[in-house]
């Protein structure tokens, strides 16, 4: 029963660990893909249905959890 609270207590900290990476992680770096797009303002042309814009934004985010996810 110990080992099975001991398995549980892991993977909890493990879920936590990751949600406040992706947390911290994903604003600040959509901010920082935000800000070296130049004049395109990503958040506008998503406003405005722009799908590329949409996209670009996506997968930076899928990227970004990537790397977040094997270096965890």
């Amino acid at each position: 029963m110990k080992i099975l609270l001991n398995e549980y207590v892991n993977i909890f900290g493990w879920i936590f660990c990751l949600v406040l990476t992706f947390g911290l992680a994903v604003p600040v770096l959509v901010w920082i893909i935000s800000k070296v797009s130049g004049e395109i303002n990503l958040w506008k042309e998503i406003r405005r249905k722009n799908t590329a814009a949409a996209l670009v934004l996506t997968a930076v985010i899928l990227g970004i959890c990537i790397l977040v996810g094997l270096l965890c």
